[in-house]
């Protein structure tokens, strides 16, 4: 009669860590990463397909993934195709992800294609060529401020008139 040889136990044990590889490799990368990026970290293409399907990590958009604690405004500006931007990211920062109000404004490389805004109502998309400062959730606070202050999409409406006048405090 076969038996499966004792490094089978090994082997399956080592699966098993690769679990627990998958989330330390998305809180490495600011807990959003795509799946190239984690595959060089050393997890494996079929630890992500799990993780999905037991819900322990969330696909945010084809071939990029999240921690179940990203919070969701982030998530949402990565659906679109980039990260938090402009008056967003100010709310991000100084007042926590429950305050960002709609619509987000969203950073998107220069080059980026395949954008899906299905926010409603619809999100604000700000091109860059320049590399983008900051990190995964949102741009960081002093290209947060730059970008609220010259925003064309804040001049109709009161709310964001102030949050671009707080953003040109130093």
């Amino acid at each position: 009669m076969w038996r499966r040889p004792e490094t089978d136990g090994a082997r399956r044990g080592a699966e098993e860590n690769r679990y627990v590889d998958v989330l330390k490799a998305l809180e490495m990368f600011g807990g959003i990463a795509s799946r190239r990026e984690l595959v060089d970290a050393g997890c494996w293409e079929m630890a992500l397909d799990f993780m999905i399907l037991y819900r322990r990590i969330v696909r945010v958009r084809k071939g990029w993934f999240a921690l179940r604690t990203t919070p969701t405004v982030s998530l949402a500006a990565w659906r679109v195709g980039g990260t938090l931007a402009c008056v967003s990211a100010l709310q991000f920062h100084e007042l926590g992800a429950e305050a960002v109000e709609r619509p987000l404004h969203v950073l998107v490389a220069g080059a980026a294609s395949r954008l899906r805004n299905t926010e409603t109502p619809p999100s604000i998309v700000h091109w860059t060529r320049r590399p983008i400062r900051g990190s995964r959730l949102a741009v960081g606070e002093e290209l947060a401020r730059t970008q609220a202050r010259s925003c064309r999409q804040l001049e109709g409406t009161s709310k964001c008139l102030e949050a671009a006048a707080a953003a040109a405090l130093p």
